[in-house]
């Protein structure tokens, strides 16, 4: 059976292609010229525009994150492969504020929840909280 797509319609697959690869690998300089592919194209390029647009956002954003910014912009609210960061800096906004209310000698702070991370805190908040009771008496 003869294949019934186009050169126009390889040359579309293969722009859309190349973009979705610089999406992946390099989110920064992936650009996409809507004027190069066939109007059955047209959606599906716009499309993966949305989608580069929210790979970047959550891109630098995690990026903050990991460098200890808790307080940079999140992603716009359409971006929704961003929740997960979102709720990662939500919680960690909210241990930063309890570190420093056990810094302010408040030892009642908890984490329930972050696995191992919350195991630790929680151990070590016990434990200061027994060697400045043992350090008054």
């Amino acid at each position: 059976m003869p294949s019934t797509q186009t050169n126009t319609d390889k040359q579309a697959i293969d722009i859309l292609f190349s973009f979705l690869r610089d999406i992946i690998f390099l989110p920064e300089k992936a650009e996409l010229d809507l004027a190069l592919l066939p109007s059955e194209f047209q959606d599906l390029g716009e499309g993966m525009q949305y989608l580069s647009k929210c790979v970047l956002e959550n891109k630098k954003f995690v990026s903050a994150l990991a460098k200890g910014d808790f307080q940079s912009d999140p992603p716009s609210v359409e971006n929704i492969i961003a929740a997960p960061a979102k709720a990662l800096q939500g919680s960690l906004r909210h241990i930063a504020w309890q570190m420093q209310q056990v810094a302010k000698g408040d030892y009642g702070q908890q984490i329930n929840y972050m696995g191992d991370f919350a195991e630790n805190f929680n151990i070590m908040v016990h434990q200061l909280e027994e060697r400045t009771s043992n350090l008054m008496h």
